[in-house]
């Protein structure tokens, strides 16, 4: 093998290794509460099928740490964050649920 050869090598295994780097890079995958539920918001979904926020099956009842959890046990290799200015957990809401609505006549 020539000198040549070794060199065109050593770029590919370092193109390799550039890329293996840079898909271990990906952005956090976050989620936040919704109305009616969590959401999912992945910058790749977006991108690629622009979806910004896909619904996930959890209720608005749900802890966001069920919800992390959950995430994280399925996406090992990515990071999974709740958004900062997520709504508040519902035990945490300063009127109890049941005062948002009117009684049933």
């Amino acid at each position: 093998m020539t000198r040549q050869g070794l060199g065109n090598r050593d770029v590919g295994t370092g193109e390799r290794r550039a890329a293996a780097r840079s898909a271990s890079r990906k952005p956090p995958l976050t989620i936040e509460r919704s109305p009616t539920g969590w959401v999912l918001r992945d910058p790749a979904l977006a991108r690629l099928a622009g979806v910004e926020a896909l619904p996930l099956p959890f209720t608005p009842e749900a802890t966001p740490g069920e919800v992390l959890a959950h995430l994280r046990r399925l996406n090992p290799h990515r990071e999974v964050m709740l958004e900062a200015a997520s709504s508040p957990i519902p035990s945490e809401r300063s009127e109890h649920p049941s005062s948002l609505f009117p009684p049933c006549a």
